[in-house]
């Protein structure tokens, strides 16, 4: 029964990973004429897409309340990862026309000519929502528009690689059309909540504000799917802050090309019927301002960080001054709207007469009545700055508007002023002379002209479903412990607002943030961000992720503020969007909404991992069962190929683990299951998760009749007449023993909900590992010369037929990928680097103690190997005995393990992005550890199983599933196609295995036992 029920679950795994790997396409992967996996698309087909988003010009009213700036909705942005379906490079003149189109397809309002020397034209998309300059870069000069964020000082273009659908609605730079561009082919990236960017530096000139810039710049190949709802096509960043492309006022300063190292902004408000926005490089212009230029220092531990922020002198409403808790204001052209502390926001509005509050997630939301018209008053250095109604207010129905400062976790001491601010005001960046200043002045009244898009319209009318959201430079990458599944369920209401990236120390942070200036790492000399580590990476301050500092999560004060900054955007981990699973479904508000407070509070004391502990529970997930089959797998393999197969595939396996983390990154994805589902759709979710559950459930079923066969021996070994003993000779009976010591020891520990718990009982199950390798090492050498086997000639030395069922064997000891995502988040600082350091090291102990075992027992007993070579030792044996009694004990710590890999399996696969839910946790856990505990009281003998389950869920998960996803993920490269051999690997692996096993099946070699 139970190998035809093995055979089936394998079946039903070989089915979906046909499916997933090779007929599937999504639909959201077809072109967009409905071909799927077809051909190219060709040039020239810039303006064929049926799929474009296409949004209508109204033209807007021009009276002075409010009531114009009608307030849509904010959708959360969709997908994190587009298809790669091909597109050719386009011409200069298809270029100039795709530009074109895009102003009517985004509505973007063009910006009066300048008459300023050095200064451009700020282009708006909108209303109000994003602001941006056209940029010609190359010596062919294409056209783009950049953002201008003065919150990052990271400067990248899409690239004509980049066939993503976020990349295809927009201009993409051709290197090959500029015989000035120059590239040493270092690759960035850049880690973002919903999906990531990564590509490579460049160097060419890029023209815009009358002049010509010699500059470093990204040029990204792969992008975020946020793209795909905003108008630009890069970025210019415009921070001080050390950065992967450099510092873009320090550099053209270095080189000339600026006299001084500053800007001035002026950016227009959409209802005024005018687009005259302006950025002026290198000075300011008299005629966007009128009176003095006040001036703002900003404070030296900013300036260490080359951040734009100055001290907020307080906020007012109608007279009454908010009681806040802020110190500082980020001034972020980057930003949509304000964000402050939900306590500050708090304060502000309690003194709106009718304001309302509403709580979601990780934000709150404020409405007040649309018959307000008194002006938020911003205080700066003394001066006051006027924000009218009509624009911190926005209006959601007839007699309803909302506030557009929210409240947001993670801005404890700082408010984001965003481009709901700086519209109202002439804005100076300085940074010449050593100095760092931000200077505030009263705008000069916009000309009396009209402003036109491109289709006409007088004014602009985008739809806002996607604002800039806040975020600060490199610093504030996003770290949110949920999905996009997962945060699918925060709020889709309209009003909704897409959550920040930021958050309290050791508190989640969305994934679905729309912001672009977060950190890159360069990784340089071809290296991808697989293969990142301390030796070929350039860190950069504040811009930059230091791997291997103190907890960068760590509470504020003089310390935070010293590595990170106030907001807690200090160095931040290469992969932070990912949580423990076990934690994931966790991380948004229970059904009753509770205090956001409380809840970040209680997410703080959440127990984390440091490096030894973590080294713990992955050395103990792969230190287990599969150590004691090692001698067996070399009788099998020979001595020389199964050593030789050991090592390299510890090799594979570290990289396979690797490579889970870094396809997780890859696809934005927080789970195994989900990076899975990003590639291959539901098959693939199909496959991985049937993988996985029956992969750790047959570990548990094993670990129970482990139990069952060593401790009962082990008592009956230490007390000859334990049962004749009354109550106490229950003991002996192996079915006893199983159900005391799993309900009694595993199913408590399998009730935690984070692994990090786990730690202590991973320690003492390696102790035990130990001391079973340290038994088997010793004890074989006084074994009687009777109980020694044989070398036989060339198949004992060198290679034997069973090559194939060893590789099944080491790989179903070394296989612990369905751990790992588990491992990594519950570092204290999940970083690749110090994961990767955590995989090193648990792989190199693990395949020492495997070739030690595998050595000490096959050299001994040669070909009387059992598949449990302590079963090759006398009975009688008092320190064999002493070893069966720590192998059974480590079975009882490593079955919570696989207990919460099939938890968290299930609830992945039938409830996403639920909220912790204790119900359905008890219910899952209790079910699994009674079902396996049940299972192991009924056969003796799961043998057979484990070369099919094992042999084959093992291959999918640990050769085959990684490197696929890995060449889904990424372009072609040389890793692509190690990435490629692995995978064959694998597939020949699973399919020799599965026949193997249904021989088996047919001539009952091998059948399992029933125990009584």
């Amino acid at each position: 029964m139970m190998r035809v029920l093995a055979v089936f679950l394998q079946l039903t795994l070989w089915a979906a990973s046909a499916h997933a790997f090779t007929l599937f396409v999504p639909e959201f992967q077809c072109g967009p004429t409905g071909e799927c996996g077809g051909p190219k698309r060709q040039a020239g087909s810039v303006g064929e897409r049926s799929d474009v988003l296409t949004l209508d010009l109204v033209a807007r009213p021009r009276d002075a309340d409010h009531a114009s700036a009608t307030y849509d909705p904010i959708e959360r942005a969709i997908g994190n990862v587009a298809r790669k379906y091909g597109r050719y490079g386009v011409s200069r003149a298809i270029m100039d026309a795709e530009l074109g189109r895009r102003e009517n397809t985004y509505a973007v309002s063009k910006p009066l000519t300048p008459t300023t020397s050095n200064s451009a034209g700020v282009y708006q998309w909108g209303p109000d929502y994003s602001y941006f300059i056209q940029v010609k870069v190359g010596s062919a000069q294409q056209p783009f528009y950049m953002l201008l964020d003065t919150g990052a000082g990271n400067t990248w273009l899409m690239d004509k690689k980049c066939t993503e659908e976020a990349c295809t609605l927009h201009n993409r730079f051709d290197p090959s059309t500029s015989s000035s561009f120059k590239s040493e082919n270092k690759h960035f990236f850049v880690e973002y909540g919903t999906g990531n960017l990564t590509g490579i530096i460049g160097d060419d000139k890029i023209s815009f504000a009358g002049k010509t810039f010699d500059f470093e710049f990204g040029l990204a190949n792969h992008t975020a799917d946020d793209f795909k709802f905003f108008a630009f096509d890069g970025i210019l960043g415009l921070a001080m802050s050390d950065s992967v492309t450099g510092t873009f006022l320090q550099i053209q300063k270095q080189k000339k090309s600026l006299d001084k190292m500053i800007f001035g902004l002026s950016i227009n408000r959409d209802a005024d019927g005018i687009n005259d926005g302006q950025v002026t490089f290198g000075g300011v212009d008299p005629a966007k301002y009128t009176g003095e230029i006040s001036y703002l220092d900003v404070p030296s531990a900013q300036k260490s960080r080359g951040e734009w922020v100055i001290p907020l002198g307080g906020i007012s409403y109608n007279g009454k001054k908010a009681k806040l808790t802020a110190k500082y204001g980020v001034i972020d052209t980057g930003t949509s709207f304000i964000f402050a502390s939900p306590g500050d926001a708090d304060a502000l509005h309690e003194n709106v007469p009718g304001s309302q509050v509403e709580v979601h997630t990780y934000y709150k939301d404020y409405f007040v009545p649309c018959d307000i018209t008194t002006p938020m008053i911003f205080t700066f250095g003394g001066k006051q700055y006027e924000i009218p109604a009509k624009d911190w207010l926005g209006k959601v129905s007839d007699d309803k508007c909302k506030s557009r400062i929210y409240g947001m976790n993670g801005y404890e001491d700082t408010w984001i002023m965003g481009d709901v601010f700086l519209k109202y005001v002439y804005t100076v960046f300085d940074a010449d002379n050593g100095t760092m200043r931000i200077g505030f002045a009263a705008k000069a009244p916009p000309p009396k002209t009209a402003t036109t898009t491109a289709g006409g319209a007088s004014s602009t009318s985008a739809d806002p479903s996607k604002p800039i959201m806040p975020g600060f430079g490199g610093g504030q990458e996003t770290s949110g412990t949920a999905d996009p599944a997962t945060t699918a369920a925060a709020d889709s209401r309209p009003g909704g607002i897409i959550p920040s990236g930021l958050r309290t120390p050791k508190t989640p942070r969305t994934p679905n943030r729309v912001r672009f200036d977060l950190t890159p790492t360069i990784v340089t000399n071809g290296r991808f961000p697989d293969g990142v580590s301390n030796d070929d990476t350039h860190h950069h301050a504040r811009e930059s992720f230091d791997l291997d500092e103190d907890d960068y999560l760590s509470a504020g004060g003089n310390h935070d503020r010293e590595r990170g900054g106030s907001r807690g955007e200090g160095r931040v981990p290469l992969l932070t969007g990912i949580e423990a699973p076990s934690v994931t479904v966790a991380n948004t508000f229970g059904e009753h909404g509770e205090d956001v407070d409380s809840w970040a509070a209680a997410e703080r004391a959440r127990p984390k991992s440091d490096l030894s502990s973590a080294f713990m529970n992955m050395a103990n997930s792969i230190i287990g069962a599969g150590i004691i089959g090692q001698p067996y797998a070399f009788r099998q393999a020979g001595l020389l190929a199964g050593t030789l197969l050991l090592v390299v595939l510890t090799v594979v396996v570290d990289w396979t683990i690797c490579l889970i983390v870094v396809n997780s990154k890859l696809s934005g994805a927080t789970s195994f299951q989900g990076t899975v589902e990003k590639c291959f759709g539901k098959p693939g979710l199909i496959a991985i998760s049937v993988a996985q559950w029956a992969f750790a459930f047959g570990g548990m079923v094993a670990f129970g009749v482990i139990v069952g066969d060593s401790i009962p021996h082990v008592l009956t070994a230490i007390w000859p007449d334990l049962r004749a003993m009354p109550v106490w000779g229950l003991l002996a009976d192996r079915r006893v023993v199983i159900v005391v010591f799993t309900l009694g020891v595993s199913y408590p520990l399998a009730l935690y909900r984070d692994i990090a718990k786990l730690a202590k009982a991973s320690t003492f199950a390696l102790v035990s590992m130990g001391v079973i390798v340290v038994t088997v090492v010793t004890q074989s050498l006084l074994v009687d010369p009777k109980e020694k086997g044989e070398i036989k000639g060339g198949e004992g030395w060198v290679v034997n037929a069973g090559v194939v069922h060893a590789i099944g064997v080491i790989s179903f000891a070394f296989v612990c990928h369905h751990n790992s995502l588990l491992i990594y988040g519950s570092l204290e600082r999940p970083t690749i680097d110090r994961f990767s350091k955590v995989t090193h090291y648990s792989t190199a102990v693990s395949m020492f103690a495997c070739l030690l075992m595998a050595l000490s027992g096959f050299l001994t007993f040669g070909d009387k190997t059992q598949g449990n070579v302590l079963n090759n030792f006398p009975a009688d044996n008092t320190m064999v005995n002493i070893a069966r009694l720590c192998f059974g004990l480590n079975m009882l710590t490593t079955l919570p393990l696989e207990a919460f890999v099939c938890r968290e399996v299930m609830l992945n696969y039938y409830f996403p992005g639920e909220p912790f839910n204790m119900s359905l946790h008890l219910i899952f856990t209790s079910s699994l550890v009674f079902s396996a505990m049940v299972l192991s009281l009924l056969t003796c003998d799961l043998g057979t199983v484990f070369d099919l389950v094992g042999g084959t869920s093992a291959a999918a998960m640990a050769y085959i599933l990684p490197p696929l996803c890995y060449i889904k993920l990424t372009t072609k490269s040389w890793r692509t196609y190690v990435a490629w051999a692995v995978a064959a690997f694998g597939t020949l692996v699973m399919i020799m295995s599965m026949f193997q096993a249904i021989g088996k099946m047919v001539t009952g070699e091998g059948e399992t036992k029933q125990c009584y």
